[in-house]
């Protein structure tokens, strides 16, 4: 039996002691085998023993690095890094592997259009750093995009998600007490929803929203 068939007999039977002994074994040989990598890095994440997690990451990152081109599965691997970083509440590192993903997504893209990685993702991610740039309270930097946010949805007419970006916007704002910026994105929302009599749970909000500024 190989090495690689070991380790995934140990990992059937959750023995990741074993399996990790096994991975080790592999990487004395070739430190830059990506599977062993991989699942030594996974081992460690199904044991909640993230900074050794973050580490082996890391070093499977500096393989994939080494490569022509990204691949799908870096960008998931980098976008998982961000969301461990997030988990543990290093902000700033989850900042810098967001950004990292996103440069991913846009180059793997680029090289691969006709087996994209969805716009969902960059989506996700566009929301991630609205949310991590709000902790870091670098407003400037999550209403930059947020302003992406905000075109994507308008130009798409996705108006639920439309209205979420604007209310977002506007609590930037109200944080920043630039309150006649936060008037003006309310007035213009007030405009789009109006006229549309599907969406009054919206409009409602935006009105109380707006009394609360004023008064």
């Amino acid at each position: 039996m190989s090495r690689m068939s070991k380790v995934f007999k140990y990992l059937d039977d959750n023995n990741y002691e074993k399996a990790l002994e096994e991975v080790n074994s592999i990487l004395q040989k070739d430190p830059y085998d990506i599977s062993a990598l991989k699942i030594k890095a996974e081992i460690y994440y199904r044991q909640n023993r993230l900074q050794k997690a973050l580490i082996t990451y890391k070093e499977l990152d500096s393989v994939y690095e080494q490569l022509p081109a990204p691949l799908q599965e870096q960008y998931y691997m980098i976008k998982l890094i961000a969301r461990i970083y997030t988990h543990i509440n290093e902000t700033v590192q989850a900042i810098k592997y967001t950004k990292k993903a996103v440069q991913i997504y846009e180059l793997y893209n680029k090289t691969n259009p006709a087996i994209p990685i969805h716009l969902k993702e960059k989506i996700f991610l566009s929301f991630n750093l609205t949310e991590l740039y709000t902790i870091e309270k670098e407003f400037n930097k999550a209403l930059s995009h947020y302003d992406w946010l905000f075109t994507f949805y308008r130009t798409y007419e996705d108006l639920e998600s439309f209205a979420d970006v604007i209310l977002a916007i506007v609590d930037l704002f109200t944080k920043q007490t630039f309150y006649q910026k936060a008037i003006k994105f309310y007035t213009y929302a007030l405009q789009q929803y109006e006229d549309i009599e599907e969406y009054p749970g919206i409009i409602g909000l935006i009105h109380y929203s707006l009394r609360n500024i004023y008064f």
